[in-house]
């Protein structure tokens, strides 16, 4: 007799921690969840047709199912569903980015249009949200802003980082890539696309140049000395600095 696989539970899904990379917890029959680096688990099935193997994106897990997420009993139900249409000659992936295409207007599914949806539906204090904002306007919008969701490739999140990279701001370019990566992980549970083309690029952006810091020589340690015992200004700075050098930190 096959091996009977018991399949996962809420505890289950509710208990995988993110790890360094991406891996996967498995249901039955092609279900699976993949547990991202970041935290967001995404519901997938696995399936093969004309002997390639497909993957359907069914939307971001959420135990209660809460609008845009997916719940265990919802995935399962989604896998009974495109299970029925491959019996029918049917690509359950194409024709999940049919009904995308068809379900709003073009303008709707912009990556602008998106990426403000995913912004107001965030939780940051005022100001780091206007700095989240900011950055998207300033360094994405202008340059993939316009095209529809699902035509965003890998190549235009490399060329957005890459500008950005230009003027040697690596942080700012893997902030950029993170709140890209989240708001295609905001579209894919809303069924606006499939794929996530930010996934995995911060990793390729340049690390800043290691910059040595300006330093007291020996020879300057007397003058130094001596105008710090002259300082009038608060007494904890100057012991501060005191102890400092008795401790050369």
């Amino acid at each position: 007799m096959p091996k009977i696989t018991k399949g996962l539970s809420d505890k289950d899904i509710q208990s995988a921690k993110p790890k360094n990379k991406d891996y996967r917890l498995y249901d039955r029959e092609g279900l699976c969840i993949l547990i991202r680096k970041t935290g967001t688990k995404v519901w997938q099935y696995h399936y093969k047709r004309n002997e390639k193997r497909k993957t359907l994106t069914i939307g971001q897990y959420h135990h209660k199912g809460r609008p845009g997420h997916v719940s265990l009993s919802d995935a399962r139900i989604a896998r009974y569903e495109a299970r029925a249409m491959l019996d029918r000659g049917i690509d359950p992936s194409e024709h999940k980015q049919e009904q995308v295409n068809g379900s709003h207007g073009e303008e709707d599914k912009t990556f602008e249009a998106l990426g403000r949806e995913w912004h107001g539906k965030g939780t940051w204090v005022r100001k780091h949200a206007r700095n989240i904002l900011k950055s998207l306007e300033d360094d994405v919008f202008p340059i993939i802003g316009h095209k529809q969701i699902v035509e965003v490739t890998r190549q235009d999140i490399i060329a957005v980082l890459a500008k950005v990279e230009e003027r040697e701001a690596y942080d700012v370019a893997k902030r950029i890539c993170q709140r890209c990566e989240a708001i295609f992980d905001y579209a894919i549970a809303k069924g606006e696309c499939n794929d996530n083309p930010a996934l995995g690029r911060a990793k390729y952006i340049q690390k800043p140049k290691s910059q040595r810091r300006p330093h007291l020589k020996e020879k300057e340690l007397p003058e130094f000395l001596n105008k710090l015992s002259k300082y009038h200004g608060r007494d904890y700075v100057k012991m501060a600095m005191q102890l400092l050098v008795l401790t050369f930190l």
